[in-house]
Order: structure tokens, then C-alpha cells, then sequence
């Protein structure tokens, strides 16, 4: 089925003014393919029948997930799912962050981690800095250009890193990271904040299924996986969801960030070594509030001379909260 030619983005529209691993421990808190548009048709029935609600998201692993309200400089509201990935960063999908038919980075970004309805448990962190690569920047802009929207492939880059303004991680707990997964056959979960079709975007909702895709991206250092939406999910508002692989043991990853999709199938940015490079390198550059720095726990560290984009460094600028804008 084929997607609707709107301008919407994959996830929620909020705004009713605007057009809208082996260290793979996870820490737990201290004691050529189609372009789609990261938008859906109508689901059936069945897609809602694969999520289950998380009663209590202040257990670990599910305190680490939050739910990102984000705006753009056209004035458009959004909101899309995160996973903590140390005690200040966030990993989401990179059309969180920016999105040239909306006017390219967003001005402001607040993190609410383990929402659960009316209750937010961690209170909320606000955005200090953010990052997405360049070739996804590139992809976003051609699709601005040339239809109005954020229609990209899958497997561009399309990731986000958000720092924020205090080290909530130390009492969520955060994931680690499983670079450079081969195959499908494996069962996965993926937990996030749906927004539509049933949802209101307040509940975290957990969904287990498998793939039917692994492939190389379409620009280099990136990858993508795919599953059909009759086994998980692919909803307005789960941009950004993790894709989480369990190893046994207490030893669980992410080995990739959902970001596009259809009424037919879902796709995620698989986690390349370059995207571990270039999320190491970021954690550095923004230590944590208490003024160390921590860096997400990857089955593979990063290599001594990473292949990963070059870093491109906006203008900062102030605003409230202020930000300091990277392209990798």
C-alpha cells in the first residue's frame, strides 16, 4: 500500500496552529529501495493487537525510554521516542532533531523519560546540544525541496544524539549499545510512545517481533533493518523507539533506532560502528552535568582512527532552553 502524498512527519504533529554487549551490560539506576515518508496510512486492526502497555515505567529497562516534544522554527510541534544511552545523552531518530521542511533544527526539545499517562516520574530535562549526520541533513533537504516533506530512505543516517541539561540517566538507568548486527532471525522488542490510532502519545507501549530485512545503507557508515507491521509496530509518535536485542544474562542492547515506515512495513537505522564512533565522540564533547564523562557501553569500542562523518558545528544560539547544533 502506498503512502499518502501528504506533509506530515513520521512522527506526531502536535501543534493545532500550524500545519502541522562483550560489555553489553546496561546500567541500571544507582541505588535502492522506495523513499518513505516518516508518516502512516490508516492501520488495520490487527497492528494494534502487538503492543502491550507498560504498567510501571520506573523499572529498568523501561525507565530509560522517553517520550521528546520537540519544535521547529516554523512554529510545527512534534513528538517522537528516545532511549537514555548514558547519564545526559539521549539516542533518537535524527528527524527528532531536524527537519528542513519544518525549517531544519528544532528550537527547543524536552525529554520526559518513563512518562506513564499524567505521571511524570523523572520530571522533565530539556535539550543542551543535538546532533544528526550530514547525509541524512542532505536527504531531508532534497526531500524539502523537491515535495514539501521529510520523505528519505531508510539507512541514511537518519539518527539523533541529544544532550541534556541534568544527568537524569543516574536515575533511570541507560542501554548499551550492539554494533554491527548481521542476519533477522532473532526476536527483538521496541518499546515507544505511539501517538495516533488508539494512542495519545502518554503511554509507553512495549512491542515484540522479528525482522524480515537487513540491508546496507544508502550512504556509507549506515544500515537498515525492516519488519512487517503485522509483527511490530510502525506508528506515528515511535520514531526513534530502540530496537532492543536481549542476550541473556541481564545483558541487553540496542542495535538499532526505528525512524521510517508504511501501513506495510517499519524501518530503524541499524547501529554501525560509526554511529558508535561518532556517539562516543559526542558524549565527550558533552560531559555530563556532574562533569565527567561517561561513555554508552558498545560491544565494540570505538576504533582508533573511526571512518564516521566528519563533525559540522552550527551557531549556537539562545534560546530557552539554548543549544548547541552539530551535523556528524
Amino acid at each position: 500500500m502506498s503512502l499518502l502524498p501528504q506533509k506530515r512527519s513520521w512522527f506526531s504533529r502536535l501543534n493545532p496552529f500550524a500545519r502541522r554487549a562483550e560489555q553489553t551490560t546496561s546500567r541500571r539506576p544507582a541505588a535502492s529501495r522506495p523513499s518513505f515518508r516518516p508518516s502512516l496510512e490508516a492501520l488495520e486492526d490487527r497492528r494494534l493487537l502487538s503492543t502491550t502497555p507498560v504498567g510501571n515505567t520506573t523499572e529498568f529497562p523501561d525507565s530509560a525510554v522517553v517520550r521528546i516534544f520537540i519544535t521547529f522554527p516554523d512554529g510545527s510541534t512534534a513528538q517522537g521516542t528516545g532511549t537514555m544511552v548514558n547519564p545526559n545523552t539521549v539516542l533518537t531518530a535524527g528527524h527528532v532533531v531536524y527537519d528542513a521542511s519544518d525549517g531544519g533544527w528544532a528550537t527547543s526539545i524536552e525529554v520526559i523519560p518513563g512518562q506513564n499517562g499524567n505521571s511524570q516520574p523523572y520530571g522533565i530535562a530539556y535539550s543542551v546540544a543535538a546532533s544528526t549526520f550530514t547525509s541524512y541533513i542532505a536527504a531531508s533537504q532534497i526531500a524539502a525541496n523537491q515535495s514539501g516533506s521529510d520523505a528519505h530512505v531508510p539507512g541514511d543516517g537518519d539518527i539523533g544524539f541529544i544532550s541534556l541539561n541534568r544527568d537524569v540517566g543516574d536515575q533511570t538507568g541507560w542501554l548499551s549499545l550492539i554494533p554491527g548486527i548481521t542476519g533477522t532471525s532473532f526476536d527483538l522488542s521496541k518499546y515507544g510512545y505511539p501517538s495516533t490510532d488508539g494512542y495519545n502519545g502518554t503511554q509507553l507501549v512495549a512491542d515484540y517481533g522479528s525482522l524480515i530485512m537487513n540491508g546496507v545503507g544508502s550512504a556509507p557508515g549506515f544500515g537498515y533493518l525492516g519488519w512487517s507491521s503485522s509483527s511490530m509496530s510502525s506508528i506515528p509518535g515511535e520514531s526513534g523507539s530502540s530496537l532492543v536485542l536481549n542476550l541473556g544474562g541481564g545483558r541487553n542492547g540496542i542495535i538499532a533506532v526505528q525512524d521510517v515506515g508504511n501501513s506495510s512495513e517499519g524501518y530503524a537505522e541499524t547501529i554501525t560502528q560509526s554511529v558508535v564512533n561518532s556517539l562516543w565522540a559526542f558524549e565527550q564533547e558533552h560531559p555530563t552535568n556532574a562533569g565527567s564523562v561517561v561513555l554508552t557501553n558498545s560491544l565494540q569500542p570505538p576504533q582508533t582512527s573511526p571512518s564516521s562523518p566528519a563533525v559540522t558545528l552550527q551557531d549556537m544560539f539562545v534560546a530557552c532552553p539554548h543549544f548547541m547544533y552539530q551535523a556528524l
